[in-house]
């Protein structure tokens, strides 16, 4: 009887243990411009389980600062994702030094608009440096030195891609990326993220 107590007991403090949800591989801080792709980029990524978003900043671009704020806060909010940080341009640097002072894990920085975020916090925020191990920047003139973004800040773009920091651009997938079929695909989703 005393065996079957204490192994009714052992499986209930284990089970607990055991629902644990898993770790995120992806710990990524977002600079955007509030343009519709970012939006859309934002949202794919809010839904993915390998991905847990630090902050998202708002910097000029396609919108003004802002303007991109409030669009990205009211897209944060209707998702329901209340509680992550949304920053205005000036508030940037401090709050992309706060979150990374905090994590133990490596980030992912990705740009979605121009490099003037990434290269600000390379000069002003000191954990940037050390903490962030690659930036993901969609521009659309590959390898980085056409495009909209780029020419947005031209000088942040070459600090940060002659910096120490790895850095990946990708492009906008090309005119035939978000085709009728995928279009139709994400529609199909019964999900928040997809509407």
């Amino acid at each position: 009887m005393r065996r079957t107590i204490l192994t009714f007991l052992l499986v209930l403090i284990i089970l607990p243990l055991a629902a644990h949800p898993w770790k995120p591989r992806h710990y990524v801080i977002i600079d955007s411009d509030g343009g519709i792709d970012d939006l859309k980029a934002i949202c794919m990524l809010m839904a993915s389980p390998d991905i847990r978003i630090l902050a998202i900043t708002a910097s000029d671009g396609f919108h003004r600062a802002p303007v991109a704020y409030e669009k990205l806060r009211n897209l944060a909010d209707g998702l329901h994702h209340e509680g992550l940080p949304v920053a205005r341009s000036g508030e940037a640097i401090a709050l992309i030094e706060k979150m990374l002072a905090s994590e133990t894990t490596p980030v992912k920085f990705l740009a979605l608009g121009s490099l003037s975020a990434a290269a600000a916090a390379m000069e002003q925020a000191p954990s940037f440096t050390t903490k962030v191990k690659q930036i993901i920047w969609t521009n659309s003139g590959l390898p980085g030195k056409e495009g909209l973004n780029y020419m947005n800040d031209p000088v942040a773009a070459e600090k940060v891609l002659s910096g120490s920091i790895p850095v990946t651009v990708t492009g906008g997938g090309g005119k035939g990326f978000y085709d009728v079929h995928l279009l139709n695909n994400i529609g199909n989703q019964h999900t928040p993220y997809a509407a």
